[in-house]
């Protein structure tokens, strides 16, 4: 198939290792906010507050992941920060993320692969695996909280059912 002439060959680690459902969810969490850019980017800053806001939602310690690139398995951590770097900085290794250095009047930021967009799309699209209450809350906290700050809906409204949704 051609597209694997296209993608990096490490594309798939992040989605074969232990953490593979975080990062599914951060690839998604993302690609809602690039997908309608012309060039699928969003800030470097904007893309690790969003990735901190997910894993300070999420209150669950996370080992990071060797990539193979020399690094090993990190003891656990509950920091979103360390977490959202450490995750982001798997996900530009691995071929999903490139990097654009800021400028003088510009800042840097992080864009998707255009080769990744199908499969990304395949992603949103699949059926959702099993996932705990929390961590299900916790993504549609972050998705919440996105969307308040671009002020496109409030933070939270209530659900009929007594928990919160986006």
């Amino acid at each position: 198939m051609q597209l694997f002439e296209l993608v990096s060959p490490r594309l798939f680690r992040p989605l074969a290792g232990p953490n593979r459902a975080f990062y599914a969810e951060l690839l998604l969490l993302l690609w809602e906010e690039c997908r309608h850019t012309a060039d699928y980017s969003i800030s470097r800053a904007e893309a690790v507050s969003r990735a901190e806001d997910y894993f300070a939602a999420l209150a669950k310690p996370l080992a990071l992941d060797a990539d193979g690139a020399g690094d090993e398995d990190e003891q656990p951590t509950r920091d979103p920060h360390t977490l959202a770097v450490g995750f982001l900085l798997r996900l530009r290794r691995t071929g999903w993320l490139e990097e654009t250095p800021g400028s003088y009047e510009g800042e840097a930021s992080l864009a998707f692969v255009p080769e990744v967009a199908p499969l990304l799309e395949a992603l949103e699209e699949s059926p959702e695996p099993p996932r705990s209450h929390l961590h299900r809350q916790a993504v549609q906290g972050v998705a919440a909280a996105g969307r308040h700050r671009a002020g496109k809906k409030p933070l939270r409204e209530r659900s009929a059912g007594g928990g919160f949704r986006p």
